[in-house]
């Protein structure tokens, strides 16, 4: 596992949550990307459809979650705070 990953690995879920919101959602790359995984051959050894038809994951696990907050931001303006400012940007 490389360095930062190492590093990541030891935080909160809350904390890794929050700056992944403030990263996507806040960035001057706004609307620019869509972040993935990064295959590094330790942590994430392949493409995940890759393993599980492989068999090679954790069998253990009885439990698996995801995070998916701030998805609109792929939709809609962060300068966007209400009804009136929504509306003004779609067509009906």
């Amino acid at each position: 596992m490389s360095p930062p990953c190492k590093k990541l690995a030891k935080w909160d879920t809350a904390s890794l949550n929050r700056v992944n919101n403030l990263w996507i959602g806040y960035g001057d790359h706004y609307g620019g990307f869509i972040a993935g995984l990064v295959f590094d051959g330790d942590f994430v050894p392949d493409l995940p459809g890759h393993l599980l038809f492989e068999g090679r994951f954790n069998k253990t696990m009885k439990n698996t979650n995801g995070h998916d907050a701030n998805e609109g931001v792929l939709f809609t303006l962060p300068t966007v705070k209400s009804t009136a400012s929504f509306a003004s940007l779609v067509e009906l």
